[in-house]
């Protein structure tokens, strides 16, 4: 008998929770008796899309006057009621992300909620302990109703130790589908743009507070290295305006380079002489696994949570402390000096196979439960 997992969505924005998405998507075709079906709520979409995906696009009407007052139980209700007509009666159903978890709280379909990132971080981060308490009870209320999936273990442990959450709780990685990275890191159509960088080293994702751009700009700065510092994700909004005035104020102009959001990045990370990761907190670091998959040497803070689980005690000198400016220094010149040193084996723990097979298996047992 076929298994219906459906993954819910707002849209897929070159983000990290809809990369893998739609790696589980890639990953569930392996297994001949799963259908899979993605349904995001707005029509955007940054990335490449497998031939033949079951991608649904919902365009839920707005909120209004006359629908205000049970708006998230309406949205929810027709979500629903869309996936039972147009899909069937799901084995699990997957809800990705706060603004889409407000809505799912309230279906009648078996939802797990994954939580993809370190939420007492992500959300109490320069609030104040009266706007904590009040963030804090929405998040309790958001997920009273259904079991959650986190995509490390510490951003389990997190979630266990600042909220009081009743439903169960358990940690599936986030996968690596390592046989894509690598076809795609072969891709030659910016060879040219690629070749032009010469030596590098490189990070990988939005343009945002928490990624810590800022970090690494005066670490590269104080390192001294000769290799370029290449930055991709989407040149937008007001992070990547401040971090354009601080290359400009380091004087590093032409040796911090950012080419943009890339829907195909491993190319670019196949090709560096080392990956940085700097961030203040993580869920999980999709784009560290994948910089293993391409046997790429890395660094990184040694943040909330995925880094540490990812990199292993055995190469627990790759991490240096978030916010260190002089320790992430000295391991830019360490980690080029001595490659193999920072060259981490990917953990098959990791791997696509082994995350969809979870899953799979993951919808055989709350088949029937419906709502929690």
């Amino acid at each position: 008998m076929t298994k219906k997992i459906v993954i819910v969505l707002s849209d897929l924005q070159g983000g990290g929770a809809e990369k893998v998405a739609l790696n589980l998507y890639q990953g569930f075709m392996a297994f001949p008796d799963v259908e899979c079906h993605i349904i995001c709520l707005e029509p955007i979409i940054d990335y490449n899309l497998p031939d033949g995906i079951r991608l649904h696009m919902l365009n839920l009407p707005h909120r209004n006057m006359f629908t205000a007052l049970f708006y998230k139980q309406w949205q929810a209700r027709r979500i629903d009621n869309y996936i039972k007509e147009h899909i069937g009666n799901p084995d699990l159903v997957l809800s990705n992300l706060t603004s889409v978890d407000k809505l799912m709280k309230y279906s009648q379909l078996p939802v797990r909620h994954v939580i993809h990132n370190t939420t007492s971080i992500e959300y109490f981060l320069g609030k104040t302990p009266r706007q904590i308490a009040r963030i804090r009870k929405k998040l309790e209320r958001i997920y009273s109703r259904h079991p959650l999936i986190c995509v490390s273990k510490g951003v389990m442990d997190d979630l266990k130790a600042n909220f009081s959450i009743r439903q169960p709780v358990r940690y599936i990685y986030n996968p690596v589908d390592v046989e894509q990275v690598v076809s795609l890191s072969c891709d030659e159509s910016e060879k040219e743009k690629i070749d032009a960088l010469g030596d590098y080293i490189i990070h990988v994702g939005t343009f945002k507070e928490a990624k810590n751009h800022e970090l690494l700009i005066k670490a590269y700065k104080i390192s001294g290295v000769t290799e370029k510092l290449i930055l991709l994700g989407r040149t937008s909004g007001g992070t990547y305006r401040k971090i354009q005035d601080l290359i400009k104020e380091l004087g590093l102009q032409g040796k911090v380079i950012c080419p943009g959001f890339k829907p195909n990045p491993y190319p670019y990370m196949k090709r560096a002489k080392l990956f940085v990761l700097s961030s203040i907190f993580e869920g999980f670091s999709c784009v560290l696994t994948e910089a293993l998959a391409l046997k790429v040497p890395v660094i990184s803070t040694d943040c909330q949570s995925g880094p540490a689980e990812i990199i292993g005690d055995e190469y627990r000198h790759c991490l240096s402390p978030v916010n260190d400016v002089d320790a992430l220094a000295a391991n830019i010149r360490l980690a080029l000096a001595d490659p193999q040193r920072y060259t981490v084996p990917l953990r098959n723990e990791f791997r696509l196979e082994t995350v969809a097979a979870q899953y799979v298996k993951l919808a055989d047992h709350v088949n029937g439960e419906g709502c929690q």
